[in-house]
């Protein structure tokens, strides 16, 4: 039925192209095509650009073969129809053209001339997505922190984002700290879990909200479910009914769920968090090391159809950095979303009082923190919003960050902890040059 069709238009300059594309896609008996046009749009007003507008298609297919006027025009139709799903097709696939045009706002790229199982692979993606949508309007959003190296700063980041976003207006937020075989959510926090929290790793399916909200703790607005804090022999992870369960309950109950998810999840386990999340966030640091188990990382999601939700976004990025965002996308063929800047001494500020470093609104870094909070969420920035801050705490001294161990009898409390000093590179240390090939293993 034309009915159930998923509206189509099509910018197209070239006479021929246009006719082939306007023939696939009737032809895949998916698509209706209500407009279409040669002509390039290079703002909002002109005139192919508001008959997007009142047509509203929901999928946009333009051709990028000229590359400044392709991006300009998805750059455009995406900042007037940000719901549209837009698909740039080009003959060449041009890793740096596919990089531009993801970031201008498309979602998804076809080489010319486009097969018709790669065309209706597209939209059957884009459908599928859509019914997601649908079924999670009702639902909380899930954003998942992720990272192909262990201290890429995954953790902080996390509790930082759902500080950021528990200040904004009738949010209820919990983070999911699912770091696994311990997490460091509650150091981080200066937090002390009920024992009870961990009830949620026998439950298995049966997960409700009263079991959640029985498991977590409250830390500067949220919420927190804590992971373990001690090793143990009887480990028990979530299975993947039990972790699909989880996310679900935790949706239902919360406006946002912030999770920071360990590095060696199974298969099962990803594709579980593939379909629930909003957005799956991938952080790295400007090293070698970190962007090539990042490349490692973005081909296995690769298998798990979740490219449209992964953001990557470096932390810990400083102007001395030899490694640059360009050279970055360049190796991992993939856009950055945001940079996070490296501020060891805020950074400790923060720890030492325990507190996200989002709660100072003195603090440039904590600004950055609500600002690609604000981004994930899809909320435009306000120019002169200051957020909420809370009165300056004397810092916690280092023997009672470890407190917990202290009280254990683990380690002496005369055993002379220090404080690490803050990281400096010298130039003998700096990276000179990056190794594509690694990713190419």
């Amino acid at each position: 039925m034309a009915s159930t069709k998923i509206t189509a238009g099509l910018m197209i300059p070239a006479p021929e192209s246009l006719e082939q594309v306007r023939i696939l896609a009737e032809a895949s008996g998916l698509v209706s095509v209500e407009i279409e046009t040669p002509q390039y749009c290079k703002k909002g007003t002109d005139q192919s650009a508001r008959e997007f507008i009142h047509a509203r298609p929901e999928v946009i297919l333009i051709d990028i073969e000229d590359e400044r006027a392709g991006i300009l025009a998805i750059e455009t139709l995406h900042s007037v129809l940000p719901d549209a799903h837009i698909l740039a097709i080009a003959k060449k696939a041009d890793p740096k053209l596919i990089i531009q045009a993801v970031r201008a706002g498309a979602r998804e790229f076809l080489q010319e001339p486009i097969h018709p199982r790669s065309f209706a692979q597209a939209i059957e993606r884009y459908m599928t997505e859509k019914q997601r949508r649908l079924e999670r309007q009702k639902e909380g959003k899930i954003y998942c922190f992720i990272a192909g190296k262990e201290g890429t700063g995954v953790t902080s980041t996390a509790i930082n984002v759902a500080s950021a976003f528990a200040a904004l207006p009738g949010s209820r937020v919990v983070l999911l700290d699912l770091d696994s075989p311990v997490g460091d959510a509650t150091i981080y926090l200066n937090l002390t879990p009920s024992p009870k929290s961990q009830d949620i790793l026998t439950a298995g399916t049966g997960i409700d909200s009263l079991l959640l909200e029985s498991c977590i703790c409250q830390a500067n607005g949220f919420s927190l479910l804590p992971a373990p804090r001690e090793w143990s022999r009887q480990h028990k992870s979530l299975s993947v009914e039990a972790l699909s369960k989880l996310l679900k309950v935790a949706a239902q109950s919360y406006t946002h769920v912030v999770v920071d998810l360990p590095r060696n999840l199974s298969t099962d386990h990803m594709q579980a968090v593939g379909g629930a999340a909003e957005l799956l966030v991938v952080l790295l640091n400007p090293d070698l090391s970190s962007i090539s188990r990042t490349g490692l990382l973005l081909r296995n999601l690769s298998n798990y159809e979740v490219a449209d939700k992964t953001r990557l976004v470096i932390n810990r990025s400083h102007d001395s950095d030899q490694i640059n965002r360009a050279l970055i996308e360049k190796a991992l063929h993939h856009p950055i979303f945001f940079t996070i800047p490296e501020n060891h001494k805020d950074s400790m500020k923060a720890m030492m009082a325990g507190r996200p470093l989002a709660t100072y609104a003195k603090s440039e870094l904590g600004q950055i923190y609500h600002k690609l909070a604000r981004q994930l969420a899809g909320i435009p920035e306000i120019k002169g919003r200051k957020s909420v801050a809370i009165g300056d705490e004397e810092p916690r001294s280092w023997k009672r960050i470890f407190a917990f161990l202290f009280r254990s009898g683990k380690i002496n409390s005369h055993s002379g902890l220090r404080r690490p000093q803050s990281h400096r590179r010298d130039a003998g240390e700096r990276v000179t040059h990056l190794n594509m090939n690694l990713l190419d293993r």
